[in-house]
């Protein structure tokens, strides 16, 4: 309505996650009405604000996603499994490596 809506965060999810100036959350928007380009959200701790800046009058539908860090491990991240860096899926130059080495063993054995 006016161009601005004010959307506050359910106070279970807010029991969950850290928001503070050193943890903000991320607002993913979706408008669903044609003419609802041009929006930017302005965050809070307990919500965000979402304002159109095209014009001040707009209304319209759209969805939202918030993703914040949960409490209490704000500052853990995923341990890094060892045997993920020889994963030729996941570096594929790994592969081409592994191939070539594969393919000198195979030679080698057949000058033998």
């Amino acid at each position: 309505m006016n161009g601005r809506c004010r959307v506050e965060l359910d106070p279970l999810f807010l029991e969950t996650v850290t928001i503070d100036q050193s943890n903000g959350m991320h607002v993913f928007i979706q408008p669903y009405e044609q003419g609802s380009v041009g929006v930017v959200v302005n965050r809070h701790t307990t919500g965000f604000d979402v304002v159109n800046l095209a014009d001040a009058t707009a209304s319209g539908a759209f969805s939202y996603r918030v993703v914040a860090k949960r409490r209490v491990f704000e500052a853990k991240r995923l341990d890094v499994c060892e045997a993920a860096r020889t994963d030729s899926y996941l570096y594929p130059e790994r592969r081409e490596i592994s191939e070539e080495r594969a393919w000198m063993e195979r030679e080698r054995e057949a000058s033998r």
